[in-house]
């Protein structure tokens, strides 16, 4: 019985009888745990762990703080990558980074991930504009803002590695963007999701009803694709930049059947949210994304560089918590998301087919991010714990893509 409702009868030889097991995430507590039933003759329990400890800690150093959340990996040179870390203490509160409860420390690697080490000096994390990092030409990163308000992307750039950045500058919207984007009693976000192979920036624009529930129900975009798990958050389009964000192309939406305004949608898909877009060798680019109330992801695909993309389907999983999608060097599309732990799928053939997945961790908030750091070799960081346990010192974790599945190769 949970919470007065009759559970199920579960029935399970492989470790011996008298052992159960229970597992969650975020917020959960087990009260008055009363186990019946009868033994069940089955292997003996291994009481022996043979794997090998695939997650490691890359800043053990408690004295910074006892709650570490990292921010997006960047890959600055062939041998470098860095890595922002917020880091605090007392109340501090991964969805609440606040100067007076944390402090922003700069780390870098020079080993593919391996060990890192702080250059800089910290900062207070509000004098730094986190998000997505873009490296351009002669050191310069590029980080990217959309203003809702002023209609157009603003940009900063940092020649020292993310430490200092430029007043933000206005980028330039071309095309009708009322058409689609600034409709009366919408509204719009964006997220600056990947730098292509050719240089051409690829942007989301999250675009829904400023009142998302209208009479007991949540509202669509009229003729937008309509959800069968629920109505909410936003329709995805994509806008381009190929000129390192000084202007952007006309939105295009995320899923075909949105492609005519005023038709009757071809496919029921809606409620768009933390989309993740991942280019494969060759130019193909699929899109993962979160959609709302429904226990699988939206997947679509690109074929032409962004400028359009098919009709969106169901991939055969969930996924929450800011997804990550890596395509590496082999042509590996690999999906990191929060499930009933951190959860890891990859797919051989550009996703049409994606394995059953595996739980890599345990963790307690969002997922974290991955870059490809060798061929076929992710670097994952994330999270360990959800707030009130402490320490929390970040996860880290270098995995190499094989036809027989993942590998993990700890910090070797």
């Amino acid at each position: 019985w949970v919470a007065g409702v009759k559970g199920p009868c579960v029935t399970d030889d492989t470790y011996g009888s008298g052992r159960i097991g229970i597992k969650g995430f975020a917020g959960y507590k087990v009260r008055n745990l009363k186990i019946d039933g009868k033994p069940a003759e089955s292997k003996s329990w291994v009481t022996k762990e043979n794997r090998h400890q695939a997650w490691y800690n890359p800043i053990p150093d408690l004295s910074l703080g006892d709650f570490q959340h990292p921010a997006p990996l960047l890959r600055v040179s062939d041998d470098e990558i860095i890595m922002p870390v917020p880091i605090g203490r007392d109340q501090f509160s991964s969805h609440r980074f606040t100067p007076e409860t944390s402090t922003l420390y700069f780390f870098h690697s020079l080993d593919n991930g391996r060990s890192w080490s702080q250059y800089g000096a910290p900062v207070q994390q509000d004098t730094i504009p986190l998000g997505l990092w873009f490296p351009l030409k002669d050191g310069v990163l590029r980080t990217l803002r959309f203003e809702e308000k002023e209609k157009r992307f603003n940009y900063s750039d940092s020649t020292d590695k993310g430490l200092t950045w430029s007043e933000w500058h206005p980028g330039k919207l071309l095309g009708d963007w009322e058409r689609d984007i600034f409709r009366k009693e919408t509204s719009n976000s964006a997220d600056c999701n990947l730098r292509l192979a050719d240089g051409t920036f690829i942007a989301v624009i999250y675009h829904g009803y400023n009142d998302l529930h209208k009479g007991e129900q949540f509202a669509s975009i009229p003729n937008h694709g309509m959800g069968t798990w629920g109505t909410e958050i936003f329709q995805c389009y994509t806008t381009l930049s190929t000129d390192d964000g000084l202007t952007w192309s006309e939105p295009v939406p995320m899923d075909n059947a949105a492609s005519n305004d005023g038709d009757e949608p071809d496919s029921p898909c809606f409620g768009f949210l933390e989309t993740k877009i991942a280019e494969l060798p060759g130019g193909k680019m699929v899109a993962l994304s979160r959609p709302y109330r429904s226990p699988f992801m939206w997947q679509t695909q690109s074929e032409d560089g962004g400028k359009s993309w098919q009709t969106a389907t169901y991939a055969p999983f969930s996924g929450a918590g800011s997804p990550s999608l890596v395509a590496t060097h082999s042509g590996y599309l690999v999906s990191i998301k929060r499930g009933s732990g951190l959860e890891l799928h990859y797919s051989v053939d550009g996703g049409v087919n994606w394995d059953q997945g595996a739980i890599i961790d345990l963790h307690g908030v969002y997922n974290g991010h991955a870059i490809e750091v060798e061929p076929d070799v992710i670097l994952v960081a994330y999270p360990s714990a959800i707030d009130e346990i402490r320490p929390a010192l970040m996860h880290m974790q270098r995995i190499k893509m094989t036809p027989n599945g993942p590998v993990p190769l700890g910090n070797d």
